[in-house]
């Protein structure tokens, strides 16, 4: 009587493990294999060992800014509620500035007031198209006599560290603007430590003696 062979099946990978497009194919122990769906879009594959695949789907946590909101300047103060519970740090870009009189910006937070209690957002130094200073470090001011009253040629930048801790705030104000009838460009870079330990709720801007007639505010939070 003759022999029967059998043939030996090939191991592999059942196309039956998957059901949707993206599923990953993972181990949750040695040599046992499961199925990790697709995750929700613009999330990542992270390592977490108290998942069942040793793998999740994640949001991406950290170093991303978020647009809380926009803001348009008016009237003599404008104050942007925040909720920073969830932002390390905030972010504002302060745009085409626009007063009915000469201007020192001021940027304060939680309606604190006294010396230690905000940053010029531009100086008090008023600078002329005859001043031979313009275009020098802290010699920046909206001049409504001068050419740059109109606002669109300023922009100012706004980091304030740790906007949500119990510790003192670090505010950076850098701040550039074209005077329009020299063309020459003044800078201010401005950074001071603000003596309020609480956790910010609100940013006041400020127009010194004088009205906004227009500008904006983005707020932005950092992860």
């Amino acid at each position: 009587m003759g022999v029967s062979i059998f043939p030996v099946p090939l191991s592999g990978i059942q196309e039956t493990l998957v059901n949707a497009k993206g599923d990953i194919i993972a181990a949750t122990a040695a040599d046992t294999l499961d199925r990790l769906a697709v995750g929700a879009n613009a999330t990542v594959l992270t390592a977490d060992s108290s998942e069942a695949t040793g793998l999740k789907w994640a949001t991406v946590a950290s170093g991303g800014m978020t647009l809380i909101s926009t803001t348009t300047l008016s009237g003599g103060t404008t104050t942007i509620s925040v909720s920073a519970n969830s932002y390390k740090d905030l972010t504002c870009y302060i745009t085409n500035v626009s007063a009915n009189a000469d201007v020192e910006v001021r940027l304060q937070i939680n309606g604190e007031t006294g010396g230690s209690a905000y940053t010029r957002v531009l100086n008090s130094t008023e600078v002329s198209t005859n001043q031979s200073s313009y275009g020098q470090s802290s010699n920046v001011r909206l001049n409504a006599s001068d050419g740059t009253g109109s606002g669109s040629d300023f922009v100012s930048y706004v980091l304030i560290k740790d906007a949500n801790s119990v510790k003192r705030k670090v505010i950076n104000a850098l701040t550039g603007t074209l005077h329009a009838a020299s063309g020459r460009v003044a800078v201010m870079d401005n950074v001071v430590t603000v003596g309020s330990t609480a956790v910010i709720s609100s940013i006041e801007i400020t127009a010194v003696a004088s009205t906004f007639t227009g500008g904006t505010v983005l707020l932005y939070g950092v992860a």
